[in-house]
This record gives C-alpha cells, sequence and structure tokens, in this order.
C-alpha cells in the first residue's frame, strides 16, 4: 500500500473535510481513497487528527498528539513551527473515488449531524 495522501475540502461545521486522494496505511488503520475525514475539536494525547503544514510547500497529513507534540504517518517528529492542528479526526465516512461523501446518516451515532 502507497503512502497516505489525504486534500481539504473545506469547512464542516465549525471544522473541516479532508478527503483520502491516495488510499495508504497510517498508524492503526488503512484509509480508503474516497473515504472523508471529518475534523473539528481539541486533540488529547494519543489521539489522531489532521495537520497542514505552514508556508507554502507541503500537504496536510494525519498525525498524533503525544505529549505537547505531533508524531506524523511515519512516526516522525512533527515540529509546532511547521506544522498546525486543524483538529481531531472525529469520524471517517466511507466515500468513493470521484470524492462521493458516502452516507452521512450514520454521523449521528457520533452526535456529528452536519
Amino acid at each position: 500500500m502507497s503512502t497516505l495522501r489525504i486534500e481539504g475540502m473545506g469547512m464542516w461545521g465549525s471544522g473541516a473535510r479532508y478527503r483520502v486522494a491516495a488510499a495508504g496505511r497510517c498508524g492503526h488503520r488503512a484509509w480508503d481513497e474516497g473515504d472523508v475525514l471529518l475534523v473539528e475539536g481539541e486533540v488529547l494525547e494519543g489521539q489522531w487528527a489532521v495537520l497542514e503544514p505552514t508556508g507554502f510547500l507541503g500537504r496536510p497529513v494525519v498525525g498524533q498528539r503525544q505529549g505537547a507534540g505531533w508524531i506524523g504517518p511515519h512516526g516522525e517528529r512533527c515540529h509546532a513551527a511547521r506544522w498546525r492542528c486543524m483538529g481531531r479526526i472525529r469520524a471517517v465516512v466511507g466515500g468513493d473515488a470521484s470524492g462521493g461523501m458516502g452516507d452521512f446518516g450514520q454521523l449521528a451515532l457520533f452526535g456529528l449531524a452536519a
């Protein structure tokens, strides 16, 4: 499986949406192309989040909170001067490769109705 690649899809309530543009494995799971990540809120120790690069270069990545810092998708440290947290991954909705959003009815289970 290749390296996970995600791309922004804009705002979702007070959070943001990201689409998996290239399937890959990160940490605890495999991510499928077309999956949509709903991101919002504070991130606690051990939780997964989306990190956006500051400046002009780079793509968003999935990272994990570790102490006061962040660990990237390959276990590398992500310095706060380079990366900013967009929020905790609250839900992953299965989509399709064209960016379809799947069934948002299941979000009520997370208390995340859009």
